[in-house]
């Protein structure tokens, strides 16, 4: 019955929200985009199925190229590109690349301090759990025993976050260097949001 309430309350949601973005300016224009960053989110989801079912799959490689995605930000652009009637479709790759970026640093930061709680979970789906394979802190042998108090013991957090922080870095001024390349997005008022996130996480990750 929960599973069928969940399903109820997401089904309301989604008729809404295609109620919604009809009524666009520019819906026709984003409708096939909008629809293929739907398709990336679900994929994401289906990876992280896939590591649950195949550990021996978990690789850094595949957790930068899918993970990212479940954060959903390029398509919340694909709706809000279709409001905007005078945006200029010629910049329309630098907006999905700044969103790419956004949604990867946002990533990272659930990375890093979610992880406890995820080992509690047995949800091994985490980036931090590729870089610790790659890396030799845990072996498969291991993770497929699901022996969290090892696993907990075994994770080099302050190798893996030196790795993740750097990615985080290198997104914030790629970022940085992209603000003056466009007016559309207001870049440094972003960055900041991202670091206030990061702050946000950081203090809440006793909580999770």
């Amino acid at each position: 019955q929960k599973e069928k309430d969940y399903l109820k309350v997401v089904l309301k949601v989604w008729n809404r929200i295609n109620y919604l973005i009809e009524k666009a300016p520019r819906y026709t224009d984003f409708y096939a985009l909008f629809k293929y960053d739907i398709k990336q989110a679900m994929n994401a989801m289906d990876y992280d199925l896939m590591t649950s079912h195949y550990p021996a799959i978990i690789n850094i490689t595949e957790a930068w190229l899918y993970a990212p995605h479940s954060m959903q930000f390029l398509f919340v652009t694909s709706v809000n590109l279709m409001f905007l009637s005078h945006f200029r479709t010629e910049e329309l790759w630098l907006i999905r690349e700044i969103n790419w970026l956004v949604q990867k640093m946002a990533r990272i930061g659930n990375w890093i301090y979610t992880l406890e709680r995820e080992v509690r979970e047995e949800d091994f789906t985490s980036g931090v759990m590729a870089y610790a394979i790659e890396l030799n802190n845990i072996s498969l042998k291991l993770l497929q025993k699901i022996d969290k108090k090892s696993i907990d013991q075994k994770i080099d957090k302050t190798k893996i976050n030196r790795y993740l922080q750097k990615e985080w870095g290198e997104c914030y001024y790629k970022l940085h260097n992209l603000s003056q390349r466009t007016t559309a997005i207001n870049i440094p008022k972003l960055l900041a949001g991202m670091e206030r996130l990061l702050v946000l996480e950081d203090a809440l990750a006793q909580y999770k």
